[in-house]
């Protein structure tokens, strides 16, 4: 079959050298297999040049995955559930786990942030309760 020598051929360009009887003949057979299940020549002869790149070996697995949209196929195979529009969908905030108006982040995100510097000053602090200290060990 002429369009499965193709595919053959766009593998063995891709590899930059001609492959062994045996791997040839095994490639030409799932190519012979997907012509036969309606693939189109050149998109199997783009698939079979993606795969020396990718070490891949198996044109039927390569060919059939979800990423390798066949001419005129547009979208997912799978319908996409609908989202709850009362959760919370916000990227990082648990993928709609938590109800929007009960997400903690969302909440955490709505607080008035402090703005400038802290009002209390460290070094002011430690030495007040070092001071305490000394005063209540005076007493004791």
């Amino acid at each position: 079959m002429q369009g499965a020598d193709a595919v053959v051929a766009a593998y063995e360009t891709a590899l930059g050298r001609q492959l062994a009887a045996g791997s040839a003949a095994r490639l030409r057979k799932q190519a012979v297999e997907l012509l036969g299940a309606g693939r189109p020549v050149d998109w199997l002869c783009e698939r079979a040049a993606e795969m020396p790149a990718l070490g891949y070996q198996d044109l039927i697995r390569h060919a059939d995955h979800p990423r390798h949209r066949l001419p005129g196929q547009t979208g997912s195979d799978r319908a996409r559930p609908e989202r709850d529009a009362s959760m919370c969908w916000k990227p990082g905030h648990g993928s709609g786990a938590y109800p929007a108006d009960d997400c903690s982040q969302c909440l955490a995100e709505s607080r008035p942030r402090r703005e400038g510097p802290a009002k209390i000053n460290p070094a002011d602090l430690v030495a007040q309760l070092r001071a305490g200290r000394a005063a209540v060990e005076a007493r004791g």
